[in-house]
C-alpha cells in the first residue's frame, strides 16, 4: 500500500482524463500502479463529470475508467466549519474531505484558493510530480541505486 495519500481536485481528474499528457494523467497514472494512493470525493467527482459532459464529452470514457483504476471515491465529510477560513466556499467540501481522509497532499490548479490549511500541502500536479521525482531519487540513493540519475 503506497504511504502517500494524495487528494485529487475536480480540475486535476479533469485535465488527467481529457489529456494523456500533462503532470494531471501523470499523476492518476501513478495512483494507478500503486506508487501513490489517489483519492478524492463525491463532490469532486460530480463536479469534474459536470465539468466533462459540457466541455469534452468525448473524454467521459477515459474519465470513467482512471477513476475505476486510479481513484478511490469516498463520500463528502459532514462537518466543513473548521475548514471555512482556509479555503475559498466553493472550495469547502474539497479541503474538508481531503484533511478528513488523511490526504498528506491535496492537488489543485487552483491554488489560489485556498489559504495555507492547517494539516495538508496544497500543492498543482507539476509541483507534486516534481516532489514524487525526488522522493523517488532519495530512495534509489538510499539504496545504493544511482542510475536513476
Amino acid at each position: 500500500m503506497p504511504s502517500l495519500i494524495v487528494f485529487f481536485d475536480a480540475d486535476v481528474l479533469l485535465a488527467g482524463s481529457a489529456s494523456t499528457t500533462g503532470a494531471a494523467h501523470l499523476l492518476l497514472s501513478l495512483s494507478e500502479l500503486g506508487i501513490i494512493q489517489g483519492i478524492s470525493s463525491v463532490h469532486a467527482l460530480q463536479e469534474a463529470h459536470r465539468n466533462l459532459t459540457r466541455k469534452i464529452p468525448d473524454a467521459l470514457p477515459e474519465f470513467d475508467e482512471l477513476i475505476r483504476q486510479a481513484v478511490v471515491v469516498h463520500p463528502n465529510p459532514e462537518d466543513l466549519y473548521p475548514y471555512q477560513d482556509f479555503a475559498h466556499p466553493k472550495d469547502v467540501p474539497i479541503l474538508a474531505a481531503a484533511v478528513s481522509l488523511g490526504a498528506r497532499w491535496l492537488v489543485t490548479f487552483n491554488l489560489k484558493d485556498f489559504y495555507q490549511p492547517p494539516q495538508i500541502v496544497v500543492v498543482n500536479p507539476g509541483q507534486a510530480v516534481r516532489k514524487i521525482r525526488e522522493s523517488l531519487l532519495q530512495a534509489g540513493e538510499f539504496m545504493g541505486q544511482n542510475d536513476f540519475q
